[in-house]
């Protein structure tokens, strides 16, 4: 049984309290803040230790086999370095990580150690993204032409991305998207060009248009003006054989009245969090290199790079890229 660690910002506690018990294969034993303690941490059973990050690797290194740093956390990239040097596995939320040096710095931290190193976007791991990658390796869509991704974020939203990266931190908000892309084409863009419109005190909007080697493309376009606190996703894909669409619709509803816009829904962006979580642990029990993989993160974060590139001199980007 794996004894796991959960390492995040006190907005997010609660989501994976409400996951800790149906985690197969481990065990959630401590919660550390970055602060001070969090109200979600009452969510969690009695023995769970509720602990400053200080103390869990001060005082309780020895209560946990493996970690995972939340998105909101503030601990990234110094605790992870601690974490490779105790010999303790990581699940790293890839938004944490923001440029393809630090994905680089980390991963030679974990090749010292004889820990694991996960990072990974939540994106591959959300239930319908997850149908659609099985749509395409079962072979039910052929090969895949097109994919089309829309994400409409509220502005002001929680991204944890750097926004004094190039272009800003939007271009940072699209790597998910990149990522996936690459999943499902199988290997990086041979070509990128992008567009970015508005800038930090209007609704910004990221266009991004990928060509790959085989003929596909990835037409992605991110938006943060939804003004609600939620958000929306539609995805498509047109393979050789068959087509495939999936949105937010059951999670969320867009409503136009009086001339304004909201969107109601559930909480759906931690959906994500138990198959990821699982994966890494199943990887683990099976000395297998997880599904949320250092060197995809490095994949889009360098096609990333080429996109805010793109956006600055308003031409296309062809890889390889020396960006």
């Amino acid at each position: 049984m794996i004894r796991l660690a959960i390492i995040g910002g006190r907005e997010s506690i609660a989501a994976y309290a409400k996951i800790a018990d149906r985690i197969q294969g481990a065990r959630v034993v401590a919660v550390a803040d970055d602060g001070p303690p969090s109200p979600g941490n009452a969510l969690f059973a009695a023995d769970v230790l509720t602990v400053t990050m200080a103390e869990l690797l001060d005082r309780h290194a020895d209560a946990f086999d493996a970690a995972v740093i939340d998105a909101t956390s503030d601990s990234c990239p110094d605790v992870a370095a601690a974490l490779a040097a105790a010999n303790k596995h990581l699940l790293l939320d890839a938004r944490l990580i923001d440029s393809t040096h630090t994905a680089d710095a980390l991963s030679t931290a974990f090749e010292q150690s004889t820990a694991t190193l996960a990072i990974g976007f939540g994106l591959r791991f959300q239930p319908d993204v997850q149908t659609l990658r099985e749509s395409i390796a079962t072979g039910k869509l052929g090969a895949p032409g097109l994919l089309r991704i829309h994400h409409w974020m509220p502005p002001d939203g929680d991204s944890p991305c750097n926004g004094d990266a190039p272009a800003g931190a939007i271009v940072c908000d699209v790597a998910a998207e990149i990522d996936l892309a690459c999943c499902l084409f199988e290997g990086p863009p041979n070509v990128v060009f992008a567009l970015q419109q508005g800038d930090a005190d209007q609704i910004r909007s990221v266009q991004v248009h990928l060509g790959f080697p085989k003929g596909g493309m990835a037409l992605i376009d991110v938006v943060d003006g939804l003004p609600s606190e939620a958000e929306y996703a539609t995805r498509s894909v047109i393979g050789a054989t068959g087509a495939v669409y999936a949105d937010a619709h059951h999670d969320m509803q867009l409503m136009f009245q009086d001339g304004t816009t909201r969107a109601v829904g559930i909480d759906w962006q931690h959906r994500h969090l138990l198959p990821q979580i699982q994966d890494f642990v199943d990887a683990l029990a099976a000395d297998r290199q997880p599904l949320a993989s250092p060197p995809a993160v490095r994949r889009a974060l360098h096609v990333a790079d080429g996109v805010a590139r793109s956006i600055e001199t308003g031409a296309a980007v062809s890889f390889p890229y020396d960006g």
